[in-house]
């Protein structure tokens, strides 16, 4: 029951030994818990990778939401499904990544279930070029 009232009545018959006492009601309101990312990787990779693995998780304190996150990297979302721990990872195909568009924002969007609310956070992956130059010297 969130974002409702909540209604609670505390009451005492009184005993042998004490009078009853008046009933004391109290009016509440229980709001959704809005979860935090945390640990969101930045990945870098070489240009030309087949594939890298972003990773992240989203707790509010020691409780976890239930469901998924869905990564964005480049127009493309992967899936991600919250473990039990609060962590979650995805793999994107990556060897059309090019240097050229690197830094590539990594979004991160979970929409929300009965208990909490949507959260976001962004990071990025970085495509790299590493590799050192090769030079082959031909006598013709």
């Amino acid at each position: 029951m969130t974002n409702q009232p909540c209604t609670i009545t505390a009451s005492q018959a009184g005993s042998a030994i004490y009078n009853p006492a008046t009933d004391v009601v109290r009016t509440f309101t229980i709001h959704k818990a809005t979860p935090t990312f945390s640990l969101l990787s930045s990945p870098t990779i070489e240009a030309g990778t087949a594939s890298a693995t972003v990773t992240g998780a989203l707790t509010f304190g020691a409780l976890v939401p239930s469901g998924s996150v869905a990564i964005t990297i480049n127009n493309v979302t992967e899936t991600a499904t919250i473990g039990i721990d609060g962590s979650f990872s995805a793999t994107f195909a990556t060897s059309a990544l090019v240097i050229g568009g690197s830094p590539y924002a990594i979004a991160f969007n979970y929409a929300g279930d009965a208990n909490f609310t949507d959260a976001a956070a962004s990071s990025s992956l970085v495509v790299a070029d590493t590799t050192a130059p090769t030079i082959d010297a031909h006598a013709d």
